[in-house]
């Protein structure tokens, strides 16, 4: 056993692939296994970080199109019941995340890895998005005629607005509506592509007994799982 790691070991500083193999000792049978170098594994840790820091992209751009989105559906929905305060309050507390998220990271997530107080900051961000986003469920379903129409109603009684005005604010409206769509579609597919990426990495990792891959913005395996609330994002 000695020998098989030392000449594992060796190969990896080499870049040379380890074919391993061993034999079940209830069956007899051989067991053949990859052994990828550090050096190639090194260079696929680097493109998950890159996988990943997309995905923390993406999830921003999510939450700044729910929060557009959230505005209308703040006009259309009445806050004269115990429900509409509710939601109200909500929205609040999600555009205050998202912009504290804004605040303290700018683009810098692109570059660096953040530190305890960014992490708890775009983890409350998400937490918040979560929390809003069941209530766009009933707009997602909508056409952008009948989304249209909506805003329509909710405005059209507002003192002084003219035709023109309310034209302008159902096409801004519908446009929100659809990159909020869209925000959902791609936090889906990065969403996966790290999963996929990441499952595959620590595997190969844990074989060639090197670290396995720790996620910066804490986006691992089991978080992955638990953003349910997220409409789109977890079929």
């Amino acid at each position: 056993m000695k020998v098989f790691f030392r000449t594992a070991a060796l190969l990896s500083t080499l870049s040379v692939p380890f074919i391993a193999t061993g034999c079940s000792k209830e069956d007899n049978t051989t067991v053949v296994k990859n052994v990828k170098s550090q050096e190639l594994l090194n260079a696929e840790r680097q493109q998950l970080e890159r996988t990943e820091k997309k995905l923390v992209a993406h999830l921003f751009a999510w939450a700044s199109q729910l929060t557009d989105i959230g505005f209308e559906l703040d006009i259309i929905t009445p806050k004269n019941n115990t429900e509409g305060l509710k939601q109200n309050a909500v929205y609040l507390d999600l555009c205050f995340r998202t912009q504290g998220f804004r605040n303290i990271s700018g683009s810098k997530f692109i570059t660096t890895k953040p530190d305890n107080t960014t992490l708890d900051i775009f983890n409350r961000m998400i937490k918040a998005g979560e929390k809003f986003a069941p209530y766009t469920k009933k707009y997602l379903a909508m056409s952008n005629e009948e989304f249209a129409l909506s805003i329509e109603k909710a405005i059209k009684s507002t003192p002084d607005i003219t035709k023109d005005e309310i034209e302008d604010w159902k096409n801004i409206a519908v446009e929100r509506l659809k990159k909020y769509k869209e925000s959902i579609s791609k936090v889906s597919e990065a969403k996966e592509n790290f999963r996929k990426d990441l499952t595959i990495f620590n595997k190969d990792a844990q074989l060639s007994e090197l670290a396995l891959y720790e996620p910066s913005y804490g986006l691992t395996l089991e978080r992955l799982k638990s953003i349910t609330d997220i409409e789109g994002i977890t079929k």
